[in-house]
């Protein structure tokens, strides 16, 4: 009969372990989530993005207290008719870099990531790509991509974006329209 005790025992610590698992998991904010997927375009307009400003090219903002995990962009600079190199740029350079919404207001841009780390020439971005690392955006953060040109001499330029993360609830992607 004492065999039997054991079990009830047993199923109530498993149950216990359980609950603080789960607990530990929402205290962090973190839920391993589904990896989500959003695409489109941004435009670089060239009377923003110049050598001596950057301009937000892509916002990236994590809805409803859902951390993003794993968050990266990818960049393509060859759109056919109006990408970086189509729009009419030849030596012209492109660079991206990464600031973060610290307080809820304030953008901080993060001068050690810059991409590429050296800015593309139009002319050696004939099939280019970028992607960036963001890696975790907090619940109540947010991530921005901007872009500097090294010169305005020319058209806008069209730049197809995807964004990969993992959360539990789609991020809201706010691209620089035309």
């Amino acid at each position: 009969m004492k065999r039997h005790l054991w079990l009830p025992l047993l199923l109530l610590l498993a149950a216990i372990a359980g609950i603080v698992r789960a607990a530990d998991t929402s205290v962090r904010g973190l839920d391993r989530g589904q990896v989500q997927v959003s695409t489109g375009t941004a435009w670089v307009d060239v009377s923003i993005a110049n050598y001596t400003s950057a301009q937000a090219l892509l916002t990236i903002e994590p809805q409803n207290s859902h951390a993003l995990q794993d968050c990266r962009v990818m960049l393509d600079l060859n759109r056919s008719g109006s990408g970086f190199q189509a729009a009419g740029y030849t030596t012209e350079t492109i660079q991206f870099r990464v600031s973060r919404r610290v307080d809820g207001s304030n953008w901080r841009r993060d001068n050690t990531k810059k991409y590429p780390a050296t800015a593309l020439a139009a002319d050696d971005s004939a099939s280019e790509g970028i992607e960036i690392p963001l890696g975790l955006i907090d619940p109540d953060g947010a991530a921005r991509i901007e872009v500097v040109l090294s010169a305005e001499d020319t058209g806008d330029i069209a730049i197809p974006y995807r964004v990969i993360y993992r959360s539990g609830a789609n991020a809201t992607i706010t691209a620089q329209s035309n």
